[in-house]
C-alpha cells in the first residue's frame, strides 16, 4: 500500500487498517472485522481471499449461501462494502479467459453485485511494466463497463497504476463491446465481403 500510494502520490491514508486474519477461525475472524466496521465505521472490507476466508466446500451452492449469510452480509448491515478477491479454475485446453468464472458454486457470482475478472496480459522485465486487462462480467446496477487496461508499472518504493488501450483487434471478442463496434473492429483488421 506504501508504494501504491507513492506511485499515486498521494499520503497513506490514515484510515486505512489491515486486519489478520491467520490462525483464527473464521467466526473469530468475521467478528474481529464486523466489531471493527462498528467501532471504526469502515465503509469497506477487502476479503482476500474467499477460498481462505470459507474454509467450506466452494462447490456446494448450501455452503456458499451460508457464508454470504453468515459472515459477508452481517458487514453490509453494518453499513460495509465487502470487496472479494476470489480465484478461477485453470484454464482448459479449448477455452477462453473471458468465459471463465470463479471456481466452485454459481452461487458465488450470483450473490455479488458486481463482479470484475481480472486478466494478465503482458509483463516487460525491461520497463517493470505489468498490463492487465479488466472486464466487468456481471453488473446488477447498471450497464456492464467495456474491457479496460491498466498498467502497472514498479519501481523501487513506488507503484504507478495507469491505464493503457487495448488493441482493436483484441476487442473483436469481447461481448460487452455492441455487436456493431465489433464486426467494424473485425473488417478493420482485414478486408472482407
Amino acid at each position: 500500500m506504501r508504494d501504491l500510494c507513492a506511485g499515486m502520490g498521494i499520503m497513506i491514508p490514515k484510515e486505512l487498517f489491515y486486519l489478520s486474519g491467520v490462525g483464527l477461525a473464521p467466526e473469530s475472524a468475521f467478528q474481529k472485522a464486523l466489531d471493527f466496521v462498528a467501532e471504526k465505521g469502515a465503509k469497506a472490507v477487502i476479503i482476500d481471499s474467499m477460498g481462505l476466508a470459507m474454509q467450506g466446500d466452494m462447490e456446494k451452492g448450501r455452503e456458499v449461501l451460508a457464508f454470504h449469510s453468515t459472515y459477508v452480509n452481517p458487514l453490509r448491515r453494518a453499513g460495509a462494502t465487502p470487496f472479494i478477491v476470489d480465484h478461477e479454475g485453470k484454464l482448459q485446453t479449448g477455452e477462453k479467459h473471458k468465459d471463465k468464472a470463479p471456481f466452485g458454486s454459481a452461487y458465488k457470482a450470483w450473490t455479488s453485485r458486481s463482479v470484475l475478472q481480472f486478466q494478465f496480459e503482458e509483463y516487460r522485465e525491461e520497463t517493470k511494466e505489468l498490463d492487465i486487462r479488466v472486464r466487468q462480467t456481471k453488473a446488477n446496477f447498471g450497464p456492464k463497463i467495456d474491457p479496460i487496461g491498466v498498467r502497472f508499472t514498479f519501481e523501487e518504493k513506488k507503484v504507478s497504476v495507469g491505464g493503457y488501450d487495448l488493441p482493436e483487434e483484441e476487442l473483436v471478442d469481447e461481448e460487452s463491446m455492441p455487436v456493431r463496434e465489433r464486426i467494424l473492429a473485425a473488417l478493420r483488421l482485414e478486408g472482407a465481403t
